[in-house]
């Protein structure tokens, strides 16, 4: 256990406007992230990874809309060779 480890994370930022209004295009979060990491368990046969999602507030057609945090957990069965 713990002969390697891998970790990735990921980050954008945008600003979007309408060209003709500037106001901010509806359903454009202006932020955005992810984070991997995973590693080897149980005598190396089985990989676990967690992995974690961001999406930022945005503005919809009506109204504005709050932040999403999204998590999950993996376990994958290696091939033996």
């Amino acid at each position: 256990m713990g002969e390697w480890y891998q970790a990735a994370h990921h980050y954008s930022w945008q600003l979007t406007n309408d060209s003709a209004t500037g106001a901010a295009l509806a359903n454009s979060p202006r932020n955005l992230a992810k984070l991997n990491l995973s590693t080897p368990f149980f005598n190396a046969a089985w990989q676990a990874g967690v992995e974690a999602q961001y999406v930022g507030s945005r503005a919809t057609l009506q109204s504005q809309t709050g932040g999403l945090l999204a998590g999950q957990f993996d376990a994958v069965l290696g091939a033996s060779g």
